[in-house]
């Protein structure tokens, strides 16, 4: 007989997450339907999407641009620019935790993100 408590605690992500603090500028629209722009940090970051906390109140599904610092490997490969930008749609929302910042939970919307996330280990 299978351990059923077992089952439930089993990873279902796609990918492995890592925790790193790195600092995201969020522009979006927020539940009210006006325009945002709020700087923030991860919480932590896979190859198919982050963890990032969030003063605005935005609804599951809603696509957000975040800007992100371009790690020092993608700079060495040829890429000019100190900030990575990305589109990401918001997937798990968790209300207000932390001094009132929502854990939001975003998927990359672009594949490029994936080398992205091979240069923070």
């Amino acid at each position: 007989m299978m351990d059923r408590s077992l089952c439930a605690t089993q990873e279902k992500r796609r990918s492995r997450r890592v925790q790193v603090n790195l600092p995201v500028k969020v522009r979006g629209i927020n539940a009210q339907g006006e325009r945002f722009e709020e700087m923030t940090h991860s919480v932590d970051v896979s190859s198919g999407g982050a963890l990032i906390l969030l003063k605005q109140v935005v609804g599951k599904g809603v696509g957000l641009e975040l800007s992100l610092p371009t790690p020092p490997g993608m700079r060495k490969a040829g890429c000019s620019h100190s900030v990575y930008h990305t589109m990401a749609k918001v997937i798990r929302i968790v209300p207000g935790e932390m001094n009132g910042l929502s854990r939001i939970a975003v998927r990359f919307c672009n594949s490029p993100i994936k080398k992205y996330y091979r240069e923070y280990p």
